[in-house]
């Protein structure tokens, strides 16, 4: 397949089709004080020698955010927009935008202009969550005739305290599950099957931090990744969440906007951050050390501070990155093993394999 380079205005999301393999939705917006605002979607076709074709290109009068593609349908996808509406698109529709979705504007006082996470159901294929303008999680139903929330998941539940989502995604396991943090630290496990009105359970981060993304393992149900606002990267074991399966401190010299494992290799983590770098880990269990890892007593606190202790992970032998500016998002490509797609700040967007040089 083929890898390159591409330039768009102020790219926000990007998602690999899950049907065709060299096929990348790229969401952008314009940047701050330019008018009139207005955001494109754009459709990017990856061919060999380095070539690049834009196959779709639409223009709304308003930013695009988060891109989600459909699990059921190839042509079907969706964005996240900065007036806090779901639009869905048909590529194979000749007015392409044909539905439209709701979601409550934030509080007053609070400047969240668009959503942070956007995820369509990869089991059931029957629901859509939106999450990050508020304390709630809003679920959809890809049937409903409302053009409003089915319903919300409400974090702010006996915390007083800012309890805004950072990340949420369905469980890539179980039906109908989902796994989301939030700004106080917190990690929760719903199930809707089972009630929509409180969660199955919640845990808090170590180290006093939060987590900024949180991603879990296709080839684990109990493994879950986390990337914090300390530059941290966690794991751990949904059966015992006490203890970190791994620490790596510092793992990026600013705080990480995405961690995602591997499709394709159950050991091999990807991070991005604010400090312009895109990072592979090695996570392979040989890498834990059962002094550090298993044994309670030694584990670090709930509210440890510490900085120096790490333990559970290397830094992979496979190719990272160093952009010039902010690394907002990246996917892995379940097409083909190691290729990836991230876009930037800087209005770059680029395809490499980090198998190869």
């Amino acid at each position: 397949m083929g890898v390159g380079i591409a330039l768009v205005d102020n790219p926000h999301g990007v998602e690999w089709s899950p049907f065709q393999e060299n096929l990348l939705a790229v969401s952008t917006s314009n940047r701050p004080g330019h008018t009139p605002i207005s955001g494109i979607l754009y459709l990017l076709e990856f061919l060999p020698h380095n070539q690049i074709e834009i196959e779709h290109q639409i223009q709304l009068n308003v930013g695009l955010h988060q891109v989600a593609w459909s699990h059921r349908d190839n042509s079907t996808l969706l964005c996240s927009c900065d007036d806090y509406v779901l639009r869905f698109f048909d590529l194979n529709n000749s007015e392409c935008m044909y539905r439209e979705w709701f979601q409550a504007p934030p509080k007053d006082g609070q400047s969240v202009k668009a959503s942070r996470a956007l995820d369509w159901d990869p089991i059931s294929h029957e629901y859509v969550l939106c999450a990050g303008i508020d304390e709630n999680i809003n679920l959809f139903y890809t049937l409903q005739q409302e053009d409003t929330p089915m319903n919300q998941l409400d974090h702010n539940q006996n915390l007083a305290q800012d309890t805004q989502v950072l990340d949420a995604q369905f469980s890539t396991h179980s039906p109908q599950q989902i796994i989301s943090c939030d700004r106080s630290g917190h990690v929760y496990l719903w199930d809707i099957r089972a009630s929509t009105e409180t969660y199955q359970q919640r845990h808090r981060i170590h180290q006093r931090t939060c987590a900024m993304s949180l991603d879990q393992n296709r080839f684990d149900e109990h493994s879950l990744a986390v990337g914090n606002f300390d530059s941290s990267i966690m794991t751990y074991d949904f059966r015992n969440m006490k203890i970190p399966k791994s620490i790596t401190n510092q793992a990026h010299y600013s705080l990480i906007n995405q961690v995602q494992w591997s499709p394709h290799t159950q050991h091999l983590l990807a991070s991005c951050s604010t400090d312009r770098t895109l990072r592979i880990w090695d996570m392979r269990e040989s890498n834990f050390n059962n002094e550090s890892a298993n044994d309670e007593s030694k584990a670090l606190p709930l509210d440890s501070v510490d900085s120096k202790r790490s333990y559970g992970a290397n830094v992979s032998s496979f190719k990272s990155q160093k952009m010039e500016d902010w690394v907002n998002a990246f996917d892995w490509n379940v097409h083909e093993v190691g290729l990836m797609a991230l876009c930037c700040n800087d209005q770059l967007v680029k395809a490499y394999n980090i198998r190869e040089d």
